[in-house]
């Protein structure tokens, strides 16, 4: 069984954490797991029913009534991450002075880890992401 995006938001934050030590950026670590744990549980659901109307993709029933983080992999996590970016990102830098610029660093790094540890199939390049 392949591990949830729970598990790996959980992982990534624990391992930069131990990278950066107690720092600025070990705060903005966390609050970018918080918030994209948060943006996939409010939008995954609806981009697994887009992919599933092309039939590209086949849903359990009931499955929705769950997290979405905690019943799907890594896999679809470079796709929805423009729309992150664009809607909680954008937000969060008025609430609560978050760069976008460092924001977009961290989100870069998150991807091309997911894609080095072979958590998705999906490269991510910077200017994919900006």
């Amino acid at each position: 069984m392949e591990a949830q995006i729970d598990t790996i938001l959980s992982i990534y934050m624990l391992l930069m954490i131990e990278i950066i030590g107690e720092d600025q950026l070990s705060s903005e670590v966390i609050k970018l797991v918080i918030l994209m744990r948060e943006y996939f549980n409010i939008t995954g659901w609806d981009y697994r029913k887009h992919l599933e109307g092309f039939g590209l993709l086949e849903t359990v029933e009931g499955e929705e009534l769950m997290d979405y983080t905690q019943m799907n992999t890594p896999e679809e996590i470079p796709e929805l991450i423009n729309d992150f970016i664009e809607s909680f990102l954008g937000l969060d830098e008025k609430m609560f002075g978050t760069e976008i610029t460092t924001m977009s660093d961290l989100i870069t790094n998150f991807c091309n880890w997911l894609y080095t540890f072979r958590l998705t199939n999906f490269k991510v390049t910077p200017s994919l992401i900006n």
